[in-house]
């Protein structure tokens, strides 16, 4: 499938073409750099005559405007009406010359003046100061950062916020609270690594220095709230996109919870779905439990999801993983604003977690999407997985380590610069997924019972379902996003990872409501890159011995 960028369809698929022919033949056309138009270096051989060199360069009216004696290097202007092309086919027929090159133009790499700049290693990482050579945010790019609020007089911040909306309490999306002091600190961290002021010589820098910062603050100052908030949030941010055409709008929400029971719920899909159709791009941070278990809304459809790195392109210890990762960025040892509307000061700490994961990426975004304003909210996000680099297992990374100026030169030219896969060996392909699952034992209402599936991959999850009546219900997220449960309105049991004979088990507590119904199970099991849907299994229940009724199902 062909990914269309906007105004660079045609000049990216050109370049592609042109790759995909030459390549053929082991070669490949590179647009030439700048030059001075006027000036080439020479070098002569070792045993050439210097003194006639110079003559013969001076007959064509060409002066030598520098040499390197040591080097035997020469800097050579062509003469008024001459061009560098002839000069150089000139020089390079004379056989005492070693070699003929144009004087290329050179350029610094953009560097911020901001004093806590060395301390943000992880931006050198992703390679933020070249494509600071190119793109340094516009302002027509918004960051929507849905947190615990935005500390809007930090030295870094201020100026550059929106007016934004906090949905605590009785507020809703409609009906905001003017407030959006962050009392926590969490999210003025993460507006900061996103989009801090930047070369203001203060404080530290952010990733897209122009885009403006819209706070939402969904999170109370304790740094917990509800997914109904959340909602109210994203549907925020999407009005203001709504309202705002000429805006294109990242979601940031470093935030979230561990759905490996429930999964995604329709709710927050509803809302998500709802913003990515307004053409809002959502990234969301992939969580903090160093496991495979899903996080949410990070696993939801049409949100970017990203893990946490080291400086060493490693997988950070705390780090989420799992088939819903799409991205990874660094998330160890962020630099940057930390501050609370109840403490004088702007104050700068050094964070860790996919939190600040996130906004790298959020950060990367806007400056993708300030190099082209007329890209869609998908192809921001292709360019975002094309362009990222290969550092090992999807598994962990997703698509691969974000890298900014591969990012920001795709969006501006159409014909980036390949990423550098790691030097390291390929990954073994994982096993396929498969699994045969088994009955309740005992099977017994009100007893402590198990369900296991056998032959499973070691490490695969396996998530387990039953229902009361047999059916058909699609899968909708995961590696089994397309499948199908021969279950109606399945419920989840609870899931557990296969061990290193490939058995997975749960040990569930039936209530005494279905002593004496029958029941259908089935599990599905995933590994990073496969699937199965195991059989289903119908078995009746038997009753407690002495007991006819009881609460609803529960698992422990």
């Amino acid at each position: 499938m062909m990914v269309s960028y906007g105004k660079l369809t045609t000049r990216f698929f050109i370049a592609f073409f042109l790759f995909f022919i030459t390549s053929s033949i082991e070669y490949i056309s590179y647009a030439e750099e700048e030059y001075v138009t006027d000036e080439l270096i020479v070098k002569m051989k070792s045993d050439a005559n210097q003194s006639a060199a110079v003559s013969g360069i001076q007959s064509r009216g060409a002066v030598v405007s520098k040499s390197f004696s040591d080097l035997g290097i020469m800097v050579v202007q062509s003469a008024p009406g001459d061009t560098i092309e002839d000069l150089q086919m000139a020089l390079e027929a004379n056989p005492d010359v070693e070699y003929v090159e144009k004087n290329y133009i050179v350029y610094a790499d953009l560097t911020p003046n901001d004093p806590r700049y060395g301390q943000q290693t992880y931006l050198n990482v992703i390679d933020a100061p070249p494509a600071w050579n190119t793109e340094t945010g516009d302002s027509n790019v918004v960051i929507a950062v849905l947190d615990t609020g935005v500390e809007t007089v930090h030295e870094d911040i201020s100026g550059k916020t929106l007016p934004g909306c906090s949905v605590i309490g009785s507020f809703t999306e409609n009906s905001c609270g003017t407030n959006v002091d962050d009392n926590n600190g969490h999210g003025t961290g993460v507006a900061g690594t996103a989009a801090a002021k930047t070369n203001n010589g203060l404080g530290a820098a952010g990733l897209c220095w122009n885009c403006p910062i819209l706070p939402v603050k969904v999170l109370s100052d304790s740094g917990s709230g509800t997914l109904s908030d959340t909602i109210e949030g994203i549907n925020y941010a999407r009005n203001y996109a709504l309202n705002n055409p000429s805006k294109k709008v990242v979601i940031n929400m470093s935030l979230g919870r561990d759905c490996q029971a429930s999964g995604v719920t329709q709710a927050e899909q509803d809302a998500i779905t709802a913003a990515w159709n307004a053409g809002v791009l959502v990234v969301a941070s992939a969580g903090n439990s160093a496991s495979s278990n899903l996080q949410c809304p990070a696993a939801a459809n049409h949100v970017i999801a990203v893990s946490a790195t080291t400086n060493s392109d490693t997988l950070a210890s705390f780090s989420s993983y799992g088939s819903f990762v799409d991205l990874a960025a660094p998330g160890v040892g962020i630099v940057n604003a930390v501050g609370t509307s109840n403490v004088a000061g702007s104050f700068y700490t050094s964070w860790s977690g996919t939190s600040f994961s996130s906004p790298v990426v959020s950060g990367v975004a806007g400056l993708v999407w300030s190099a082209d304003t007329t890209l869609t909210n998908a192809e921001v996000e292709q360019i975002l997985k094309d362009t990222a680099e290969n550092i090992g297992s999807s598994l962990y990374f997703g698509e691969g380590r974000v890298n900014a100026d591969f990012a920001v030169d795709l969006a501006s030219s159409g014909s980036p610069a390949p990423p550098t896969p790691a030097p390291t060996p390929a990954p073994t392909p994982p096993p396929a997924a498969s699994g045969t699952l088994t009955g309740f034992n005992p099977g017994t209402a009100g007893n402590r019972n198990s369900l296991t599936v056998t032959g499973a991959p070691e490490g695969a999850v396996v998530k387990f379902y039953y229902s009361r009546t047999s059916g058909t219900t699609s899968i909708t997220t995961g590696v089994c996003k397309g499948k199908a449960l021969n279950l109606s309105s399945p419920i989840s049991l609870g899931s557990a990872v296969a061990d290193s004979t490939g058995k997975a088990t749960i040990n569930p507590t039936l209530s005494s409501t279905l002593g004496g119904r029958t029941v259908y199970v089935q599990s599905r099991v995933e590994t990073s890159a496969s699937c199965k849907i195991t059989n289903r299994v119908t078995q009746s229940i038997k009753r407690k011995s002495g007991s006819s009724s009881g609460g609803g199902w529960f698992f422990r």
